[in-house]
């Protein structure tokens, strides 16, 4: 204590510098370049001891508008002289929130010494000043103060406020913070949205780059992190901006496309994505000092890294690469205007928020805004291409109707004796379009030359196929492999036939059909499990005939599913009939849970049939593409159909 007292009681005649002359104003006074600094590297002086005369030849005047100390864990004394002869009450703004320690020390008296406690350990609500900054009153007269930091981010704005315009500037900056939260949390849950609603993981990876932006503005640059929690700055100041870099590499090769569009940059691209990922693991091991200049020059790098990449996708055909160049050019002009005001002072912030905190709004929206574009572009493209297949179609039909008149011209003395071939003919032609697509759908298909995709509410699927049939098929002759796959075929055609279900295809040893469609039903969930009841018989019957005969026997499986899905014709030649949808995944889901010789019913089939069949709950399965366990159930037996 008598070190201090003696300090300031002869300090006027140690002081190298000036003291600070405060002028009625309302702007605020940069004081940066009028303080003088001393380094404390082991963090060990006392106040005491930087009064003494020894230290006090050591303080160097800083001649910069914003202190810029360097990126080190270091600790730093700053003095200054005040002179406030108005009634302003005034406070000294220290504007970095990423300070760990920020001790302000100023002299009232011959014997008293007032001493503020901030920096990012300490809790906003344990400062004297609740701000994201450091934030301290200053008094009236002339007075010496010093300011006990560490720093470990960019440069220190030091400024004196009135303390009335400090408060309506802090809630300004405030509002300028909650609009922006507000409008990247807006951002971020639009890309949630179309994530879920369009499966396209391209969404998911950008909402991550939105919740990178948001962390590099509020922990990064502007830091007002610290109004909703303590965290520690340090470490999220050097992990946040590698993990983004990484991220925003992985996104750029995703989103341009470059494996389609430039692959011979692909293992370029790749490769920088590695090393950036390594360097993101590796830096946990080093001192802060060697990290930061490798994390701003890594930043640096990956600004001409998309570009150059996003230019050279663009000259290959993919028009987006030459926007995706434009976003991170404007991107780039934000961080490098950020750059200026860290060295010189100026540009002043706009609102007092961070240029780079602009460049991450301007960013994220910027690249949903290409990702919506890309979805639009997308879908123009399979719709172009859609509409030029039924041209094709609909020109070779023409073409085929041109060369019939012809050849009808040619052959017109002929027509009486061929009328009745050309009858015959058309006769199986119509038979074999029925016998591979839905009455309606091949009649739409004769009339218009197309037929329309459609929706079905509430149709049931039936999915079966047979127990180790790749083993099976190993030890058995190609023919009558063939024959029996046929016979059994042949055997379910006729079933389903009968109780009016629409087989679909086979795929290998796979049989699927669906009950409800293209005419609606409201018996479809009985009709399918009736169909596979008739079905599982059959298999059983035919199993004990091979096994009699010492032959090599099929068991099946049978998953049967209720629910919505989408109906039509693939293809323009060899037409085929096919389904769509989650009801189609999950009746094969049924299927491949079943156990050989049941009949395995998902939860929506259940209750449609509850009171028809006597069924035994299996239990919960994952289905893919489906967030929660759906409910099983085995058909015992039947109570009745009236079919």
């Amino acid at each position: 204590m008598i070190r201090i007292v003696i300090c300031f009681l002869f300090f006027p005649l140690l002081s190298r510098g000036e003291a600070i002359e405060w002028l009625r104003q309302d702007k605020p006074l940069e004081i940066g370049n009028r303080v003088e600094v001393l380094a404390d590297p082991d963090g060990n002086l006392s106040l005491g001891e930087v009064c003494s005369v020894e230290y006090q030849n050591k303080f160097k005047p800083y001649h910069t508008t914003n202190l810029i100390l360097g990126y080190t864990e270091s600790l730093f004394w700053v003095k200054f002289t005040l002179n406030n002869n108005t009634e302003d009450h005034l406070v000294l703004e220290v504007a970095q929130a990423g300070l760990p320690i920020c001790d302000f020390y100023s002299k009232i008296n011959n014997d008293s010494t007032i001493t503020f406690k901030a920096g990012s350990n300490t809790p906003i609500g344990a400062k004297m000043i609740k701000s994201s900054f450091q934030v301290f009153p200053l008094s009236s007269g002339t007075h010496e103060y010093y300011i006990r930091l560490s720093t470990n981010s960019g440069p220190i704005p030091l400024r004196i406020y009135n303390q009335s315009v400090y408060e309506e500037k802090s809630l300004s900056l405030k509002f300028v913070y909650g609009i922006y939260l507000g409008l990247m949390l807006f951002v971020f849950l639009s890309n949630l949205f179309f994530f879920f609603s369009l499966r396209n993981y391209l969404n998911l990876v950008n909402a991550l780059n939105v919740v990178i932006f948001i962390c590099y503005s509020m922990v990064v640059v502007d830091g007002f992190v610290v109004y909703f929690r303590k965290i520690d700055m340090l470490f999220w100041y050097t992990t946040i901006p590698p993990f983004g870099v990484t991220v925003q590499m992985i996104y750029t090769l995703w989103f341009l496309e470059v494996k389609k569009y430039r692959p011979k940059l692909l293992p370029f691209t790749i490769g920088v994505i590695i090393l950036y990922a390594l360097w993101f693991a590796i830096k946990f091991f080093l001192p802060f000092s060697i990290v930061q200049p490798i994390n701003t020059l890594q930043a640096l790098l990956s600004f001409f890294i998309i570009g150059f990449i996003s230019i050279r996708v663009g000259q290959s055909g993919n028009k987006f690469g030459y926007y995706f160049a434009l976003t991170y050019f404007v991107y780039f002009l934000l961080v490098l205007a950020e750059a200026t005001y860290i060295n010189l002072g100026k540009p002043a912030y706009l609102a007092g928020f961070s240029y780079s905190g602009y460049a991450t709004v301007v960013e994220a929206l910027a690249l949903s805004f290409l990702l919506s574009k890309k979805f639009e572009w997308e879908k123009k493209e399979i719709e172009d291409s859609k509409s030029e297949a039924q041209k094709q179609l609909i020109e070779k039909t023409v073409e085929n109707e041109r060369m019939v008149r012809d050849q009808n011209m040619i052959l017109e003395q002929k027509v009486e004796e061929r009328t009745h071939e050309l009858r015959d003919a058309m006769q199986k032609s119509d038979d074999l379009l029925l016998n591979i697509l839905p009455e309606s759908t091949a009649l739409e298909l004769k009339q218009y030359g197309k037929a329309k995709t459609k929706t079905y509410d509430n149709v049931t699927v039936l999915f079966t196929d047979f127990k180790d049939f790749t083993d099976i098929s190993s030890k058995m002759d190609p023919e009558l492999l063939v024959e029996e796959i046929d016979a059994c075929f042949s055997a379910f055609d006729n079933i389903i036939s009968r109780y009016s279900v629409e087989k679909i295809k086979t795929v290998g040893d796979a049989y699927i059909a669906v009950a409800g469609l293209p005419i609606p039903s409201e018996q479809h969930a009985e009709r399918a499990i009736a169909a596979a009841i008739e079905i599982k018989h059959f298999i059983s019957n035919r199993k004990q005939e091979k096994l009699s005969r010492g032959e090599m026997p099929f068991d099946i499986r049978i998953g049967i599913n209720t629910g919505p899905l989408v109906a039509g014709i693939v293809g323009t030649k060899k037409f085929a009939f096919d389904i769509w949808g989650d009801a189609v995944n999950t009746a094969a889901r049924m299927e491949q849970h079943g156990e050989p010789g049941k009949i395995n019913i998902s939860g929506n089939t259940y209750d449609l049939v509850k009171d028809k069949f006597t069924c035994m709950y299996r239990g919960k399965i994952y289905a893919k593409n489906v967030s929660t366990r759906l409910n099983t159930y085995c058909i015992k037996q039947i109570q009745g159909l009236g079919l």
